[in-house]
């Protein structure tokens, strides 16, 4: 099969499921019965996270979340100039929802791919490394 690259333009699609729909087109010309690598690398949860960004269907899985385990923190020192960071509480809650619909959306995806691999018969032949390396601002 050799390298696979593909097309990830976009109009209005959501790019954590167009990411999820391209690594389930790979994973169907796994037919070789070869070993494979598969890097399905998310964007989530990077920002944005505005209301308009994120599909209703996560965002309102967190409509009335208090947001308890995520503290309202001073930003750290090292945070990254261009870290979206909120001007008030309403926009905290906005960016929020938005960071957590991103994780939900994500995991759904990794969900749809555990179980192409099983439906494939490779899910206990599979080594999943899951790296996350966004965690959320501090305001």
């Amino acid at each position: 099969m050799g390298s696979w690259i593909f097309d990830l333009s976009f109009k209005d699609e959501y790019v954590t499921h167009l990411i999820t729909d391209k690594a389930l087109a790979y994973l169907d010309e796994f037919t070789d019965g070869q070993p494979h690598y598969l890097n399905v690398t998310y964007t989530a949860p990077h920002s944005p996270w505005e209301k308009e960004q994120h599909p209703a269907k996560y965002r309102d899985l967190y409509a009335d979340c208090p947001f308890e385990s995520t503290p309202d923190l001073p930003n750290h020192p090292w945070q990254v100039a261009s870290c979206p960071v909120p001007s008030d509480e309403q926009k905290r809650r906005e960016y929020l929802t938005g960071y957590y619909a991103a994780i939900s959306a994500m995991d759904e995806g990794i969900g749809k791919i555990i179980a192409k691999l099983k439906q494939l018969g490779v899910y206990e032949d599979t080594l999943e490394i899951i790296v996350v390396t966004m965690i959320f601002f501090q305001r």
